[in-house]
């Protein structure tokens, strides 16, 4: 009778696996930057947004229709063997939110004396990515202001990859208010990098590097920073070509092939490198006001390197 809530566990755990982890990182790396040293007392909110990060992922994969992630089956599609889409979608959904509510218990166990601010932080946060992801979603169905997708792009990866778990840390060490500030400004920075490096590798990624498909954003027509950098670039029987495919539900691979070329010719890519750069390179600037340990700087350069020049 318990058989369904041993494999939503099971499930969970196992979707666990392969992740880069990078969040709890940060909320640990905020926390030593604050001069905190306790790892016992970091470590349940470390699980807790990991956790929360992978629930979020679960439903991702459920609005994209993605069937891949971390080059493993998603967890919808692996439940939809058995009865269905539509039981695939609801018991993925139950995955998540077991996840959601086991970050909560991790939540609870925090022993700080400033708790309730860093609760009411994190959960901002969270609700920032909510909001950023329905406009995700709202973004596919209609042609948005660039403005608009900069917002997204703040929302949905900036504050919840980097500036969440960076203040979020560094407020479990009672940081103080300028601390704070310049890890939101940095976290800021190296979160639209990492969200632009995402558009491209999206597009120009290996899939069985980056665990997912490489046609799904083109599939779904999102509204990414790079296919409207690459619209408003884009003229004449280019131009048409660009918003023939992209959004095209029957897209395939030689029609990926034509929006690189596409993406490449009008001078998107190349824009887009350029920022990637010039973000990284303002969050850099950052780090001398964050830390003055070695050790510790080293790191956060290294994590502004791996931003701009990853391939996953």
């Amino acid at each position: 009778m318990f058989d369904i809530i041993d494999k939503i566990n099971a499930s969970l755990d196992e979707f666990e696996k392969g992740a880069k982890a990078i969040r709890p990182f940060l909320v640990y790396l905020g926390y030593r930057a604050a001069g905190g040293k306790n790892l016992k007392a970091i470590m349940p909110l470390c699980l807790a947004v990991e956790l929360v990060h992978n629930g979020f992922l679960i439903q991702d994969d459920i609005i994209d229709k993605s069937v891949l992630r971390r080059n493993k089956q998603t967890i919808h599609t692996k439940f939809s063997k058995k009865h269905g889409e539509g039981y695939g979608a609801s018991q993925a959904m139950m995955v998540a939110d077991a996840a959601f509510f086991e970050a909560l218990k991790l939540v609870n166990t925090i022993e700080v004396k400033n708790k309730s601010a860093v609760v009411e932080n994190l959960m901002s946060v969270f609700l920032d990515t909510v909001y950023g992801e329905a406009m995700d979603v709202e973004f596919s169905y209609g042609d948005f202001a660039i403005s608009d997708i900069w917002k997204m792009t703040e929302l949905k990866t900036a504050r919840y990859t980097f500036v969440g778990p960076l203040v979020c840390g560094a407020m479990m060490a009672n940081a103080s208010g300028n601390l704070l500030k310049t890890l939101e400004e940095y976290g800021l920075d190296l979160g639209v990098a990492f969200q632009l490096k995402d558009d491209e590798l999206g597009v120009f990624g290996d899939q069985k590097t980056i665990g997912k498909s490489t046609i799904s954003d083109m599939v779904e027509g999102k509204n990414t920073v790079l296919f409207k950098i690459a619209q408003d670039l884009a003229r004449g029987s280019t131009k048409t070509k660009l918003k023939s495919l992209w959004g095209k539900r029957t897209a395939t691979i030689k029609d990926l092939e034509t929006i690189k070329e596409i993406f490449t010719k009008v001078g998107a890519i190349a824009w887009l490198e350029s920022e990637i750069e010039k973000r990284t390179k303002a969050a850099s600037a950052k780090i001398n006001r964050i830390t003055k340990d070695k050790y510790l700087a080293e790191i956060f350069e290294q994590i502004t390197y791996f931003v701009g020049n990853r391939t996953k």
